[in-house]
C-alpha cells in the first residue's frame, strides 16, 4: 500500500513540473533558418534562453530577428514582436515575408503579433499577460535602448523629478532582464533583447559597448554581436534622378558570451534592410568544406574560376565571386539537402563531445579574415578620435 502511494506522490510530483515548470525537461533547439545564425547558436535557438542581440546602427538587426520571426510562423511558432521604437511598418513586413502572419482585427491568433510599446511597465505587463493567455515561442524587444519609464511618458510631469533619476535606466533593465530570466525557464520560451552598442573611447583602444548596465553583461545566456564590414549598394531612381543608396550590409556575428555553444567566433552574414537574410555569403564559406562521395562540392580551380559539384553533376564558372554568387544562386534549392544534412550532421559530433576537422578549418578561415578587418577599424576609430581631439 505504502508503496503504491509512493509511485502516485512520485507521478502527481512530476505532472505537476511538466505542466508548470514546461523547462524543467529537455529543452527545445529550433533551427532557425539562417545559416550564420544557426552556426553562431551551434545548432539553432534553445527554448528557456534569454538572447541580447546587439550593434551599431545599420547593421540590419531587426531585419534579422524579423526574418527569425517569420521562418518561426512558418513552423507554426508564434511570436510577440514589441516594437519600442515604432520603426516596423507594413512594407518592411511585407517584404520580409511577415505581413500574411500577422495578427489583425480579423485573425487575432496569428503567427506573428506585432505591439508597439515603450514603456518598462507597460511591456512588463504586456509579457506576462501574452505568457498566461496565448503560447508565444518567441518574444522580442526592439530595443532595449528604446524603453523608457512612465515619468517620461507623462507629459504631465515635472522636469526636475525626471532630470534627478541617474542610473534609473540601468535598474529598471536589471528588474526586467532578472524577470525575463525567471520566466524563460517556467514557461519554455525564448526572449530575444536587441540592443544597441556605444563607442567607448576611455583606455587606449576604441571598443564597442552595448549599453543597458551591468544586467546586460549578467542575465542574457547568450550576447550576439554584429559588426558591419561594409554596406550594400544600389541605384534608385529619385526625384532628383538615379541615387546610390544603403540597401544592405555584409556583417559579422559572434557570441561574445554563449552557455550552448563556443563563443567569440565570428561568422559573415549580409542583411537586406527590410527583405531578409541572405545564406548565401554562408554558403560561400561553407560548400568548399562539404565532400559528397569523397569530392568536395565546390572547388576553386583559380582565382577566377570555380567547379560546383551537385548531383553527379559539374558547373563551371570563370566570372570570379560574382559568377560564384550566380552559380549558387542557380542551384541553391538542390544545394540546400546537402548543406543542412552536413550541419546537422557536425551539431550532432558536436553534441556527442566529437570533433569536426574540416568545420574547424572554417572557423579559422573566417576567424583570420574578420582579425585583420577588425584591426582596421580599430585604426579608423582612433583616427576619427584623434581628428575629434584635435
Amino acid at each position: 500500500m505504502a508503496k503504491k502511494k509512493e509511485e502516485k506522490d512520485t507521478n502527481e510530483f512530476y505532472a505537476f513540473l511538466e505542466n508548470k515548470y514546461k523547462a524543467y525537461f529537455e529543452p527545445d533547439v529550433y533551427k532557425t533558418g539562417i545559416v550564420a545564425l544557426d552556426e553562431v547558436l551551434n545548432g539553432g535557438l534553445e527554448t528557456g534562453s534569454l538572447i541580447e542581440l546587439s550593434s551599431e546602427s545599420q547593421a540590419g538587426k531587426s531585419t534579422l530577428v524579423l526574418h527569425l520571426a517569420k521562418n518561426f510562423a512558418e513552423k507554426g511558432l508564434k511570436t510577440l514582436y514589441i516594437d519600442s521604437e515604432g520603426s516596423v511598418k507594413n512594407d518592411m513586413l511585407k517584404g520580409i515575408g511577415l505581413l500574411p502572419y500577422l495578427s489583425t482585427a480579423d485573425n487575432k491568433r496569428n503567427m506573428f503579433t506585432l505591439v508597439r510599446e515603450s514603456g518598462y511597465s507597460k511591456v512588463e505587463e504586456l509579457i506576462s499577460m501574452a505568457l498566461q493567455n496565448e503560447d508565444f515561442k518567441l518574444f522580442v524587444i526592439d530595443s532595449l535602448t528604446a524603453l523608457t519609464y512612465d515619468d517620461y511618458l507623462d507629459l504631465d510631469s515635472k522636469k526636475d523629478i525626471v532630470d534627478h533619476q541617474i542610473g534609473l535606466d540601468a535598474r529598471l533593465n536589471g528588474r526586467l532582464l532578472k524577470k525575463l530570466n525567471a520566466l524563460k525557464t517556467t514557461y519554455n520560451c525564448i526572449f530575444i533583447i536587441i540592443n544597441q552598442t556605444r563607442t567607448n573611447m576611455g583606455g587606449y583602444v576604441v571598443t564597442k559597448e552595448s549599453t543597458g548596465g551591468q544586467a546586460v553583461k549578467f542575465y542574457p545566456d547568450v550576447r550576439l554581436f554584429m559588426k558591419v564590414k561594409e554596406k550594400i549598394q544600389d541605384e534608385k531612381e529619385l526625384i532628383i534622378g538615379k541615387q546610390k543608396i544603403y540597401i544592405g550590409a555584409n556583417c559579422t556575428i559572434e557570441a561574445k558570451k554563449s552557455r550552448v555553444g563556443s563563443g567569440f567566433i565570428q561568422f559573415p552574414i549580409t542583411i537586406y534592410y527590410g527583405k531578409g537574410v541572405s545564406n548565401l555569403t554562408a554558403y560561400v564559406n561553407l560548400l568548399p568544406t562539404i565532400k559528397v562521395n569523397g569530392k568536395p562540392v565546390l572547388k576553386q580551380l583559380s582565382p577566377v574560376s570555380y567547379e560546383l559539384n551537385v548531383n553527379g553533376k559539374k558547373y563551371n564558372t570563370s566570372k570570379g565571386k560574382n559568377g560564384l554568387n550566380t552559380l549558387i544562386v542557380e542551384h541553391y534549392d538542390e544545394l540546400v539537402p546537402i548543406v543542412e544534412e552536413h550541419l546537422e550532421n557536425f551539431y550532432k559530433k558536436v553534441a556527442d563531445g566529437l570533433t569536426d576537422i574540416e568545420s574547424e578549418e572554417i572557423i579559422e578561415e573566417v576567424q583570420s579574415e574578420d582579425y585583420e578587418l577588425d584591426d582596421t577599424l580599430i585604426e579608423e576609430e582612433n583616427e576619427q578620435t584623434n581628428n575629434q581631439i584635435d
